[in-house]
């Protein structure tokens, strides 16, 4: 009961954190990207090759993205002025997999942000804001997988996975949300000799938050990769993938100064090359990086009249990314047969 009233309590907190008077909420995720856990072959889509049972997949994936929320203000420049909010940031995500069925996984991803640096939203509003604290957390995910396909296929493979999102990160950092997410997906993948292909589809839901008349909330997920295994069995493969998050909100405001902005788009996305290695059947290796698209747009008409329509790189997506994943399986039942084995011999 204890623990009811104070989670209760810490969400009302939130919620009056998250609804600034002047429109600039903090409670939202600068990084776009969730590393998924398990096995994957690419940074932002899940494989559907499920951990095997009485397995555990363990991960650590490392990231460093540059200027994810910059908004630009009102100043004597006709241009306004740009402000850094978030301009710097080093991720680290421990993420974990077990595989408690023959067709079940369960998933638990912890991000982290191990440094940092940016204005932060109160310079928005004040010339003696705080800046951004280095370190912080970032909200928790748990989830779980299910291979749904009637028969084993060796040519594609498909996954049902669903993650909740626990709002425990740090909001006033940019590095949480205002609300329990859930994001359903299904992965696909497919192999034909070398070439490996990849994609996920899903929705990323939660409550909406609003920073400078952009609205951020529920989200329809679309990512796609292609691979090509140079040396075999996995030694050495080359990636491409890219993935958009275009929000369901309508993104029409009017700004301060009588400007009308209709027609927006709000979409994260971003494009990523990768290599990846696998030594061993229990470890694999996979370094890249990529850039922010400029896949949001709107259109604004002038309290003249005037109108024009713009296409840049929207809230949360990144200038660039510098990535390093490593993943390694650890088979509890094979580790357990020596011991039977010598106890066997033993009798």
């Amino acid at each position: 009961m204890l623990a009811l009233v104070c989670m209760l309590s810490t969400s009302r907190a939130r919620a009056d954190d998250c609804e600034p008077p002047a429109g600039f909420s903090p409670c939202i995720d600068s990084n776009a990207l969730r590393l998924p856990p398990g096995r994957a072959h690419f940074f932002s889509i899940a494989s559907p090759e499920l951990t095997q049972p009485h397995s555990f997949e363990f991960g650590l994936g490392v990231s460093y993205f540059n200027r994810p929320v910059v908004l630009v203000v009102a100043s004597p420049d006709p241009d306004g002025r740009e402000v850094p909010v978030v301009k710097d940031v080093l991720d680290a995500s421990f993420l974990w997999s077990y595989g408690a069925l023959e067709r079940l996984e369960l998933t638990v991803a912890m991000p982290l942000t191990f440094y940092q640096r940016g204005s932060g939203i109160q310079a928005l509003t004040s010339q003696s804001g705080d800046a951004l604290s280095h370190a912080t957390v970032r909200d928790p995910r748990v989830g779980v997988g299910v291979d749904f396909l009637p028969k084993p296929n060796p040519i594609y493979r498909a996954k049902a996975r669903i993650e909740l999102s626990l709002p425990t990160g740090d909001d006033q950092e940019l590095a949480g949300e205002r609300s329990f997410g859930l994001s359903p997906s299904i992965a696909l993948e497919a192999r034909a000799g070398r070439f490996y292909a990849g994609s996920e589809v899903g929705v990323r839901l939660r409550k909406q938050s609003v920073i400078a008349g952009a609205r951020i909330g529920n989200q329809v997920l679309a990512a796609v990769g292609f691979g090509w295994i140079f040396v075999e069995p996995e030694l050495l493969s080359v990636g491409a993938e890219a993935f958009i998050l275009p929000t369901l909100a309508s993104q029409d405001h009017v700004e301060p100064d009588g400007t009308r902005v209709e027609g927006g788009l709000l979409a994260p996305g971003e494009a990523l090359l990768s290599l990846r290695s696998a030594p061993t059947p229990a470890l694999s290796l996979e370094l890249g990086g990529g850039i922010g698209l400029p896949l949001s747009s709107e259109e604004r008409i002038e309290p003249d009249g005037s109108s024009d329509t713009e296409h840049f790189a929207g809230l949360t997506t990144p200038r660039f990314r510098l990535l390093l994943v490593a993943r390694y399986t650890l088979d509890t039942l094979s580790s357990r047969k020596p011991i039977r084995r010598s106890q066997e011999a033993g009798r």
